[in-house]
């Protein structure tokens, strides 16, 4: 792949650029992220914990917005080491590297429905329950894509869609932004993949953003855009860290617990200088001075193994992500981190609860949206006053719109899926007749 293809300021479907000095193309895509309704929702969106009233801890915008600092760092740090080893052609320079993936990074959990990862697991727990009655007519592929609810697909489709079921507006991303976005570029259907980035609504879009960026064909879809791979370690990295700090602020873990799991990645001059430096702070300090440190490890070795690597991304031969291909210490460290989140954070009794709640809530509100909107399509039936105001909660214009079936299946899940996580607990409590 060629960065000249990759890095294509064209935006989807043709249309025109428009130019101001100092402002480039890929940060236009980052204020588009910015001031979009999908990602003012993110502050309402669970992030580890359902409906945290803990102001401190992270909801989804806030992670949003720390890994597109660490994606920046990453990304400007990547351009400047091809650069000095003449990898970037000189009509391209390492900022634009760090636009982009700032920008991916701020959308990365766009697609994210209420409750996080378990409102996709409840989305598509749903759809298997109910195949048998909702999805008679559906071909396998988007029976797939309806029993394994994906949020990476999710997004790719408010990128390239509408920005929700209530808009017919366009976000209009650059092919370079739109393809360093897609984690997984291929459907739900390619043999041997745990999980994808494209809904069978948007397989012409993804071919679209492919030929622009010079993506590689595979059997199962494309390679991946060599960027993807700074976004993900960027995710990865806040995950490591910043689900920790949520911890110690709220009495899960210690911070002893997780000096343990970063002081190996510490040189032992730095140990000492690190130890003096916590030695004069205050207690709630401590966290985020041990963060700055592992962070600043982070990306100069995740740019280190990126550059080391070069070959196998670029030519779409790359099977591992980047803090795989790190030295072990920092593997090991990342691998160390999300166990202690597991063992300490995730298994919380609260958050548990919250958790299986959730489940209802979505299932409560697919209960009375997902027949209504099977009713309107089916010629044989004519929806009741009931139903007809589900549909028009919808959007019911824009279903009639839809093409098929399908289509107006997506639209619905576009609707629950941009719910913040009070509004469908909300929503859900007014379906089954109880007051706030």
């Amino acid at each position: 792949m060629r960065w000249e293809d990759l890095l294509s300021a064209s935006r989807l479907g043709g249309k025109p650029q428009k130019r101001f000095d100092g402002r480039s193309p890929f940060l236009s895509d980052h204020d588009k992220i910015i001031f979009s309704e999908p990602f003012r929702r993110l502050a309402k969106k669970t992030q580890v914990h359902p409906l945290a009233t803990n102001d401190h801890i992270h909801n989804r915008l806030i992670h949003s917005l720390e890994v597109a600092c660490i994606g920046r760092s990453l990304a400007m740090q990547v351009g400047y080491q091809l650069k000095e080893i003449n990898q970037l052609p000189n009509c391209l320079s390492p900022s634009a590297l760090g636009d982009i993936v700032q920008t991916t990074c701020l959308a990365h959990d766009l697609g994210n429905p209420p409750f996080g990862h378990t409102g996709e697991d409840a989305i598509s727990k749903w759809f298997v329950l109910n195949e048998s009655c909702v999805m008679q007519t559906l071909t396998e592929r988007q029976k797939n894509d309806l029993i394994h609810f994906e949020g990476n697909a999710q997004g790719f489709r408010l990128l390239t869609a509408s920005e929700s079921a209530h808009s017919s507006s366009m976000l209009s991303m650059t092919y370079a932004t739109l393809g360093a976005f897609i984690k997984y570029p291929w459907c739900s259907d390619a043999t041997g993949q745990k999980k994808y980035g494209v809904y069978d609504t948007e397989i012409d879009l993804l071919d679209e953003v492919a030929e622009h960026t010079g993506l590689i064909k595979t059997a199962t879809g494309y390679a991946r855009h060599p960027l993807v791979y700074l976004m993900e370690a960027s995710d990865d990295i806040c995950y490591a860290l910043l689900d920790l700090e949520d911890g110690i602020e709220m009495r899960l873990t210690t911070f002893d617990d997780i000096y343990h799991v970063f002081s190996p990645l510490l040189a032992e001059d730095t140990q000492g200088e690190l130890n003096d430096r916590l030695m004069a702070i205050k207690a709630g300090q401590v966290p985020s001075v041990l963060r700055g440190y592992i962070m600043d490890i982070y990306i100069s070795r995740c740019a280190k193994a990126y550059i080391e690597h070069l070959d196998v991304i670029m030519t779409g031969q790359c099977d591992d992500d980047l803090i795989r291909l790190a030295d072990d210490a920092v593997y090991e460290s990342v691998t160390k981190a999300k166990q202690l989140a597991v063992e300490k954070i995730f298994t919380h009794p609260r958050k548990v609860e919250l958790e299986i709640g959730a489940y209802e809530i979505i299932y409560r509100l697919l209960d009375k949206m997902i027949p209504a909107v099977q009713t309107l399509f089916d010629t044989r039936k004519t929806c009741d006053k009931e139903q007809d105001m589900v549909l028009r909660l919808i959007g019911k214009e824009k279903l009639i719109a839809q093409p098929s079936y399908y289509h107006a299946l997506r639209v619905t899940l576009d609707f629950i899926g941009g719910m913040t996580d009070n509004y469908a607990m909300d929503l859900s409590r007014q379906f089954a007749g109880l007051s706030n």
